[in-house]
């Protein structure tokens, strides 16, 4: 881990408990979704209000930085899932969701959360055309995601 993500780490953690205490209680929670099955999210698919708070928390920088680190490790693993096989690889294909779901609902992508929510939860019931199919939804929403990140503000002149 190069040194500028430890430190980005470690700002990001503190502002993330800091978040949790005030989030949290007032967040609603994504229904899960029923085993074998991928719903189509009702949630949005980005949060301003938690990118709002990242903000207020750890600047647009940082916050710009770290969602520019979620969207490269998620192409990775949406990647890595894709070269996974639903009968065989059950355990990694559940660990990648539960990751996924970890990070995306940290960032406020409310959709791509509930998708590797219920990817996770389905692992064991899915067969591979229905695992394919949950990889193509969680591809089509990632890429809704990440057009759905502010863009990055240019510097002020000095």
């Amino acid at each position: 881990m190069t040194t500028f993500r430890r430190i980005l780490s470690k700002r990001i953690m503190r502002a993330m408990a800091r978040l949790r205490v005030a989030v949290a209680p007032g967040r609603p929670q994504a229904p899960r979704a029923p085993v074998a099955t991928i719903d189509k999210p009702a949630l949005p698919v980005f949060d301003r209000g938690i990118y709002d708070e990242f903000v207020a928390e750890i600047g647009e920088d940082g916050t710009q930085a770290s969602i520019e680190i979620f969207v490269s490790d998620t192409a990775r693993r949406v990647a890595r899932l894709r070269l996974l096989s639903c009968p065989e690889d059950r355990a990694a294909i559940r660990l990648e969701a539960h990751t996924l779901k970890g990070a995306a609902g940290t960032f406020g992508f409310a959709q791509l959360c509930q998708l590797a929510r219920s990817l996770e939860a389905g692992t064991l019931a899915f067969t591979q055309v229905d695992y394919d199919a949950a990889l193509d939804e969680l591809e089509r929403v990632f890429d809704m995601s990440r057009a759905a990140v502010p863009p990055r503000r240019p510097a002020a002149a000095a």
